[in-house]
């Protein structure tokens, strides 16, 4: 699937809400065995949640994954594992899924042993976990996250109340929370809880893993997921926690998040360009206007599924003619592609993960890196006569 969503393993969400929203992408009841996620209801904690998410970025869409009763009064350790595993069946299939929401808690460790190794087999994925920090606080000690938001692998968020005081009811721990989102009031009026607080954060994790992985087809680690929901620990702070008087937390921002995103990975190597060349209706629409197909991917190509799919850096390592009069420059690679090279019937052969195989020290030298290692063969590799692990194309005229 092309379009992008978020996993929400709740109580399910209503046919109310989806009348409002849509329809979710996918939904089962994994605690009753069955694909009635409404259960007759016509609101519920997974519809808050649902709801927070399309507020944050309603260009996502949703997975409904139930697994709760309908009473809501208990949270299947099972369930969620079932849940947690069909996010990575469909994520195998194709399904672009940038983030899962858990907002339930527990103070046991244990409770989460049933399901801690799906965690951490979608994180292996690029798939990361966002869960509610609990709403057990007392407003006069720090308490630790709830599990599951205290795992590996899991963004722990805690409540502010809309204008950056830390919600008393917030379990918010510097060493245990990574940061705080509106929680009070959200998603409407006496919408309290870290519940609603996190499933903002999951919508800003999938949305900026869609923007980075359309352009460079890899996603964010975990790491630097978190740098960036923190705008590299420049992020906006919340007032001093009462506690203490002093201690403060980063807060939510989705378009300061998404912004540093752009600045950091995607637009040092988005070619505007590129992208045009990669679809014709784009092209038809933007012309040669690289400003405007850049504004088209952040708006809405990337939420169609769209990627920046030719590369003007293995366009040109495909022929040495070019090589010698373009060099790594994408631009240029891209508008003599449009302007000559399809006429000519130029395709890209060169592909960088032969060129490491067949030269393991280039290999080693920029790991899973493919443009540095299609830079090196432009101003390296060919000189050097190394191979490329495929024929280059022939040269024909610019």
């Amino acid at each position: 699937m092309g379009v992008w969503s978020v996993g929400i393993v709740d109580t399910g969400v209503t046919d109310e809400t989806e009348g409002v929203y849509g329809a979710s992408l996918f939904e089962y009841d994994y605690y009753d065995g069955d694909s009635d996620t409404d259960g007759g209801r016509t609101t519920s904690h997974g519809s808050l949640v649902a709801t927070s998410v399309e507020l944050t970025n309603e260009a996502l869409e949703r997975l409904d994954l139930k697994v709760s009763g309908n009473s809501e009064t208990e949270i299947s350790p099972s369930a969620v594992n079932s849940a947690l595993t069909q996010i990575g069946v469909l994520h195998d299939a194709g399904w672009h899924i940038g983030a899962y929401n858990m907002s339930f808690g527990s103070t046991s460790y244990s409770w989460t042993s049933t399901f801690q190794a799906q965690i951490d087999a979608l994180a292996e994925r690029g798939i990361f976990g966002v869960a509610a920090s609990g709403n057990d606080g007392t407003g006069v000690g720090f308490e630790n996250a709830s599990y599951p938001a205290r795992l590996s692998n899991v963004i722990s968020v805690g409540s502010h109340d809309g204008s950056g005081n830390p919600s008393w009811f917030s379990q918010n721990n510097s060493s245990t929370v990574h940061l705080l989102a509106d929680g009070e009031d959200f998603p409407g009026t006496g919408d309290d809880g870290t519940s609603f607080a996190a499933p903002q954060v999951s919508a800003t994790v999938t949305t900026i893993q869609a923007l980075v992985e359309g352009v460079t087809s890899d996603r964010l680690s975990f790491d630097e997921t978190i740098d960036v929901l923190q705008l590299g620990g420049a992020g906006p702070q919340s007032s001093a926690d009462p506690v203490d008087g002093v201690t403060t937390y980063f807060l939510h921002t989705h378009s300061g998040s998404v912004d540093y995103a752009l600045s950091t990975y995607v637009d040092p190597v988005f070619s505007g360009l590129e992208y045009i060349a990669s679809y014709s209706d784009i092209e038809s629409a933007f012309v040669r206007d690289a400003g405007a197909a850049r504004s088209h991917y952040i708006s809405t190509g990337v939420y169609e599924g769209r990627t920046v799919a030719f590369d003007g850096l293995e366009y040109v390592a495909s022929y040495s003619d070019l090589i010698g009069v373009f060099g790594t420059n994408r631009e240029a690679a891209a508008t003599h592609y449009l302007d000559f090279g399809r006429n000519e019937g130029r395709t890209v052969t060169f592909d960088a993960d032969n060129y490491m195989n067949a030269n393991p020290d280039v290999a080693a030298a920029f790991g899973a890196d493919d443009d540095l290692a299609t830079q090196h063969y432009i101003s390296h590799g060919i000189y050097e006569g190394r191979s490329t692990g495929i024929s280059v194309g022939s040269t024909s005229a610019l």
